[in-house]
């Protein structure tokens, strides 16, 4: 990992770029490159604006590729689940649905978890959400995420690995926690539809 950081920032915004555009198909360390990406611009070495359009561009440009993946993927990644799983056509309606009323605020908390930022956009685009959608959400999501990152990095100077290690130690917990909050979402709106629908019946009756 410490090679490709050391990589994606020699090649300055152009690799800050090719880092970020290419994290689902590598396995790179964009958060670390982000800080890093900061750091040095607080050492003048890179120039703030270009850094951040650097980063935003690549954060952009790699959910768009896996929601691209999900979209042109996603039905044989389904086929599999329905073989191996049991998981009828009607689940996964379900879940298609539910992504387009709550999970779309789950592309937004999605980008500050490593990993969870591109499942999400996968799951977005087997779901087939609309791009437009989509990249109004996840998007903003990326935005204030390299944002905060390259922000991080300034201020932090050299003390940005230190926080980045302890960053890591957590990872697990965030990742945790972002799964949770996206499950009491789709249990909170099965629930809302269901006392929706017994109101509804107590009335006609």
């Amino acid at each position: 990992m410490h090679a490709l950081l050391e990589w994606g920032t020699a090649h300055g915004c152009l690799g800050l770029f090719v880092v970020l555009a290419l994290g689902v198909i590598l396995p790179l360390p964009e958060d670390s490159t982000l800080l890093f990406a900061g750091y040095l611009i607080s050492r003048g070495q890179f120039a703030p604006g270009p850094t951040w359009l650097a980063a935003i561009g690549g954060s952009v440009t790699g959910i768009t590729i896996s929601f691209a993946i999900g979209h042109f993927g996603g039905s044989v990644f389904l086929s599999r689940l329905e073989r191996h799983f049991g998981i009828t056509h009607r689940q996964i309606d379900r879940l298609a649905e539910w992504f387009h009323r709550v999970g779309k605020w789950g592309l937004v908390l999605g980008c500050f978890a490593p990993g969870v930022r591109h499942l999400m956009a996968l799951a977005a685009g087997t779901a087939r959400m609309r791009y437009s959608i989509f990249i109004l959400f996840a998007g903003s999501g990326a935005v204030v995420w390299s944002s905060l990152y390259l922000i991080l990095g300034f201020y932090l100077g050299g003390r940005w690995r230190s926080f980045d290690a302890g960053f890591k130690e957590h990872r697990l917990a965030i990742v945790v926690a972002a799964v949770v909050v996206l499950a009491a979402g789709f249990l909170w709106e099965g629930w809302s539809r269901r006392r929706a629908k017994a109101r509804v019946g107590a009335s006609a009756g």
